[in-house]
């Protein structure tokens, strides 16, 4: 593979940290083996010992129903729900005894994500790797964009999606293109993050307005130049800091979404944390969250002054801390998931929107945070309480991107709320940009 690939800086420093890792890509997902992965493993099984050999070829089941080059096997799982080639000692017997260049292309590049777009490799990754989270979310340069050699990756991928996928009657610019300019304005100085946040949601109206017109070039390039206008930034900004919302239909929300997740038959550490928060919501309302009901008012009200607190403790004392998550957060998600992928510009801003409400719900409402706020833990030792928030953030968010990953109901879940209250729109964008 020739040229540099564009990526961000926490993920030029990456590496696997195999048995120190606290939530396993090799337990509980049946992993995808590609094709050519899957030819040249049974080759090696053949050459291996029987008893590995057997393994290899059992632990392998081709796809039945519609295999494709990328798709065309799944590795089984052990009873305890471990890859089948994991040892005792939580490494793998392929990479072992074979080396990486036998592994599957999802074995390899995980949780790396290559796409072109113009000739461009752009490298993303997935947060629900632990590690990548980390390296994303805590340092504040994680996410300044890098280019790096092509022969940094660990070999060169079978197959690259195209980043710029056109819809029937658009003339859409390039999503890298629209990407970067989203990022710039996040990374612009001299605004609250919040603003900057606006300034995005803002530009996605505007290009989502443009998408069909015969003039769409024109009108997106032109919705790019207006906010390259320091006078037009300082105008919305300005809009945005004067508006006075309360985040009771965000916690109704969040509450509608987190209710029927944790009520859903299916596992996994999210369920797990989202138990311990409605715990904490259960102790400090006086009921438990069998009593809720998916929704109410009277609940969100009950909730909003709770969630209040706990935000404008950690808002007071950690405010540098969290800004570096957020916007860190946000422009990973904008590098990993392109706008092509979704409706229109606007929906894929307000997804990323909810995912960052729901994740710094989780936050300030998770039982370790809340217990070091009933301490008063930033007043007497302020390193420990970011180091405490910086562990907590990781850990939501690489929960919830798991079981975004994992859980086809959780994504289905969200989706399905967001379009019956018809939530797909600037102005509730603009409204998530608060939370």
């Amino acid at each position: 593979m020739e040229g540099d690939i564009k990526t961000l800086n926490y993920l030029a420093g990456f590496r696997c940290i195999g048995a120190e890792c606290p939530d396993s890509c090799c337990v509980g997902w049946r992993v995808t083996v590609d094709e050519a992965s899957y030819k040249r493993l049974l080759k090696a099984a053949r050459k291996a010992p029987a008893s590995l050999g057997s393994r290899i070829k059992s632990g392998m089941r081709r796809q039945r129903s519609n295999p494709t080059p990328v798709n065309f096997a799944k590795i089984r799982l052990a009873g305890d729900r471990r890859c089948v080639f994991l040892d005792a000692d939580d490494l793998c017997r392929i990479h072992k005894d074979f080396g990486q260049d036998y592994l599957s292309e999802t074995c390899t590049f995980y949780p790396r994500v290559l796409v072109r777009s113009g000739g461009q490799l752009i490298m993303g990754s997935t947060l629900s790797c632990p590690e990548a989270a980390r390296l994303c979310l805590v340092e504040p340069d994680a996410t300044e964009p890098v280019e790096i050699a092509a022969g940094h990756l660990p070999r060169e991928p079978a197959g690259v999606r195209d980043f710029d996928r056109p819809r029937p009657g658009s003339n859409d610019q390039g999503a890298a293109l629209i990407t970067d300019v989203f990022c710039q304005l996040l990374a612009l100085p001299d605004y609250p993050l919040a603003s900057r946040q606006f300034f995005v949601v803002h530009l996605a109206a505007m290009l989502t307005d443009a998408m069909g017109r015969q003039d769409a070039d024109a009108q997106i390039l032109a919705g790019i130049e207006e906010l390259a206008d320091a006078d037009v930034r300082a105008r919305l900004d300005s809009e945005f800091t004067q508006l006075q919302v309360s985040p009771k239909v965000a916690i109704a929300l969040i509450q509608t979404i987190l209710y029927a997740r944790v009520n859903n038959s299916t596992g996994g550490r999210l369920k797990t944390l989202l138990e311990q928060v409605a715990e904490v919501y259960s102790d400090r309302l006086g009921r438990p969250l069998a009593e809720w009901g998916p929704n109410t008012d009277e609940n969100a009200a009950a909730m909003v002054e709770s969630f209040i607190a706990f935000r404008h403790y950690w808002s007071r004392h950690c405010p540098d801390r969290l800004d570096i998550h957020r916007l860190n957060y946000s422009r990973a998600y904008l590098h990993f998931r392109s706008w092509a992928d979704a409706k229109d510009p606007t929906t894929y801003i307000v997804h990323m929107l909810v995912s960052q409400a729901l994740i710094r719900f989780m936050v300030f409402s998770h039982p370790r945070l809340v217990e070091a706020m009933q301490n008063d833990l930033a007043a007497t030792d302020p390193s420990a309480a970011e180091a405490l928030l910086d562990e907590v953030t990781v850990d939501v968010v690489q929960r919830l991107f798991r079981d975004l990953e994992h859980n086809a109901e959780t994504v289905k879940l969200i989706r399905s709320t967001l379009t019956e209250r018809s939530l797909f729109s600037k102005a509730f964008a603009t409204y998530l940009a608060t939370i």
